[in-house]
Formats: C-alpha cells, sequence, structure tokens
C-alpha cells in the first residue's frame, strides 16, 4: 500500500481534487522526490535555449536523395541506424531550416508513444524530424549530457509523461513541460554524466559507420558475385535429406 502526506497547497494545484490517484501518481511521487533534493532546482525552460516541435506541413516524398532530405517520426529516431529514412523533397517542402535537427539536442516523442529520448550526435545531421519529435535545446546554465540522462531517467521519464492530475498525457506541448523540475548538479558531476553521455553517443556513430562498410562490402564482393549459385530447393528434399543422414 502506498502511503503519502500531502499538503493543502497541493489540492489547490490539483483543482481541489481528493482522489488518492491523483497525489499518488508516478509524476505527482517523482516531483515531490525531485523537489527534496539537496541540489538547487530550476525550470526547463531556464535551462534551455528552445523547446519546440516542429512545424506541420504537407509531406511530398521523393526517391532520389540528391532531391530529397531524410526525415524521420517519432518511431524512426529510436532506430540505431538512420540510413533508410523517407526523403521529402527539398523543392517542395516549406521552411526546411526550422525542421532540421542538430548536435547535442534532446528529441522527445511527443504524441502517440510519449517520453522516449534520443541524444543528437553527428548522424543526426542534415536529417529533419516530424512534429511529433520534441525539440529540446540546451543552454549555457547546464550540461547537455547531463540534462538528457535527468530526462531519460525514471524521474524525468515520469514527470515528461504525467500531468499534474494523474492521467497519462496522450500528447505533450512545449509549454506542458516548460515548468518541469530539474535538480542542478554540482559542475564536476554534471560534467562527468555529460562525458559518458557523449562518449557513448560517439561510439554509436562510430559503430554505424563501421557497420555500414562491413555491410556496403559484403554486398559488393560476395552476395553479387555468389548470387549466380543460388539454387531452389524444394521442402521435399530436405526432408528426404533429413532422413538418410539419421539411418
Amino acid at each position: 500500500m502506498k502511503v503519502l502526506k500531502v499538503k493543502n497547497s497541493w489540492f489547490k494545484d490539483s483543482d481541489l481534487r481528493l482522489d488518492a490517484k491523483c497525489h499518488l501518481s508516478e509524476g505527482r511521487v517523482a516531483k515531490v522526490k525531485v523537489l527534496k533534493s539537496p541540489y538547487k532546482i530550476q525550470s526547463l525552460v531556464n535551462v534551455t535555449k528552445d523547446i519546440y516541435n516542429g512545424a506541420r506541413f504537407k509531406r511530398y516524398y521523393v526517391e532520389d536523395q540528391e532531391k530529397g532530405i531524410p526525415f524521420m517520426g517519432s518511431s524512426d529516431m529510436l532506430k540505431s541506424d538512420l540510413q533508410d529514412l523517407k526523403l521529402i523533397s527539398k523543392k517542395h517542402s516549406k521552411n526546411l531550416d526550422k525542421l532540421m535537427l542538430e548536435e547535442d539536442w534532446i528529441l522527445v516523442s511527443c504524441s502517440g508513444t510519449i517520453g522516449n529520448t534520443v541524444y543528437t550526435n553527428k548522424e543526426f545531421l542534415g536529417k529533419t524530424a516530424s512534429q511529433h519529435i520534441m525539440r529540446i535545446i540546451p543552454n549555457e546554465n547546464i550540461k547537455s549530457g547531463f540534462l538528457y540522462a535527468y530526462l531519460s531517467s525514471i524521474y524525468g521519464y515520469h514527470l515528461l509523461t504525467q500531468g499534474t492530475y494523474g492521467a497519462v498525457i496522450q500528447h505533450i506541448e512545449p509549454h506542458h513541460i516548460e515548468n518541469l523540475p530539474v535538480p542542478i548538479f554540482p559542475d564536476h558531476k554534471q560534467l562527468q554524466i555529460h562525458e559518458l553521455i557523449v562518449e557513448a553517443s560517439d561510439l554509436r556513430y562510430k559503430a554505424n559507420n563501421i557497420l555500414e562498410v562491413v555491410i556496403n562490402e559484403l554486398e559488393s564482393n560476395y552476395v553479387i558475385r555468389k548470387r549466380s549459385r543460388i539454387s531452389k530447393v524444394s521442402i521435399k528434399n530436405i526432408f528426404r535429406r533429413q532422413i538418410y543422414s539419421r539411418m
């Protein structure tokens, strides 16, 4: 059984609700724990340059890489390999500069399955994203890797996905999370966490590059050359060989 002491001010914040579900929600509990931390608390809006969703626009897809720009949805951002993204037309897509992603940003899925977070590395450069992906751009008051680690933690996740009233949110806008509390760790601890996140992100980028080289090498020097030797084998012959091997 969960037990929590409730302050008078909480009733005012929750529109005078008395039901336990509201005050014992994971989001509320996470907020209480964060506010009790020994560190200074800042609102998310005070440690970011900007928080915004991508613009809504009519998408024109193309197949020619010279005429298109890679475009990702909220499910695409979680992929370890971003090579097979759809391409949107450079010519017919408006305000492409506002859709482009940069390095060291934090992406949050904000529609459907919300609260998934990604730290952008060099692999995200030159790519665009839909309005279902929220962009969080840290400012100089916090280390980007540390902020990502916090928002990816169980506390950050619950604060991102659950509102004041204890209900799971199906869609979030920047104004829903701009007052999300962020504990400001000491500089040396922030730097330590930040460097680990950046190192992991760089290693993922390098691993994807190596994997791409290996796949290209395999396809060009083995699969295509050996393709003429591939022949069809019937199920009947496979079973016959298995029976003979057992005799």
